[in-house]
């Protein structure tokens, strides 16, 4: 059995049935238990160990070290806003290494991050040093190179609509000067303009069939920005790495993403060159049902 309910150590409070958005627990009478259901139907969010407060509740799949016990302390709105006004999409970095001490708390908040269905987050390859990221750039920009040739070309670009859908196609082609102009820096000066210069690259993935594949990997990506940026860390959502890399199977084999996993987007980190004095506020079109 991998689910249970120590009933010595129960007090029938009643917190993990609440807590439960599948309804396999019931504590009518006596302790709580889990409904015959609930190896078909628990999503392993761990809702219920979290909620009990005599450690009660045992799944096997969720060891008791994946909790860890809350203190009440947490930032205020304040504190919160500060720390998001502060985050800037850096593109300037020093020389200087991140410490691998950084990435791993950057993962640990990763590891907290919501997802479709409970379970882990999908996996993070992180590409750590300067010069290991830079071996990336020469193919990155051969490929955006003929990808470009190919979304101006009268023969191709009818293939790339067909391929690509109306919509991303019209996408693609309004964002495709950037791309064009891109290439053409890299090709005069040779300064990286995919990954700015960076020391650090992470790349979020899912497996196929996984169900939250077009939005986790963002939520994880987002998470691991903010954690990047409480440390004094500079980072940038990078969206042009993941193509380049699903469409080469020899380099997701040299960075050991498994060749069924869709890279969705990719983060460079580092230590920024400036320090802001000001944030930016922009406009959100909310529109309000009440």
């Amino acid at each position: 059995m991998t689910r249970s309910v120590d009933v010595k150590r129960c007090v029938r409070c009643g917190r993990c049935v609440t807590s439960c958005p599948m309804g396999i627990l019931k504590c009518k009478e006596g302790p709580a238990a889990f409904t015959s259901d609930a190896e078909d139907l628990c999503i392993y969010c761990g809702h219920c160990i979290a909620a009990c407060p005599e450690d009660a509740v045992c799944i096997a799949e969720l060891p008791a070290e994946m909790f860890p016990t809350l203190h009440g302390a947490a930032a205020n709105i304040g504190q919160l806003q500060e720390l998001f006004d502060g985050r800037r999409s850096i593109r300037e970095f020093e020389e200087r290494p991140v410490e691998r001490e950084k990435i791993e708390r950057i993962l640990t908040a990763v590891a907290t991050t919501p997802v479709a269905c409970g379970g882990n987050p999908p996996p993070v390859t992180v590409i750590n040093g300067r010069e290991r990221v830079a071996k990336l750039i020469p193919p990155m920009m051969e490929f955006y190179r003929k990808f470009s040739k190919g979304m101006t070309s009268p023969l191709f670009r009818p293939l790339f609509r067909l391929m690509m859908g109306k919509h991303m196609f019209k996408a693609m082609s309004e964002f495709m000067p950037m791309v064009t102009r891109m290439v053409e820096y890299y090709d005069a000066t040779g300064n990286d303009c995919m990954t700015w210069g960076a020391p650090s690259l992470l790349l979020f993935h899912t497996p196929p069939g996984s169900v939250g594949a077009t939005f986790d990997p963002v939520i994880c990506c987002t998470y691991a920005m903010i954690a990047a940026h409480a440390q004094g860390l500079g980072t940038t959502m990078i969206g042009m790495a993941p193509p380049f890399i699903n469409k080469n199977p020899c380099v997701k084999k040299e960075l050991g993403i498994p060749a069924g996993n869709n890279v969705l987007i990719s983060l460079i980190v580092g230590y920024p060159t400036l320090r802001y004095s000001r944030g930016i506020r922009r406009t959100v079109a909310a529109n309000w049902v009440e």
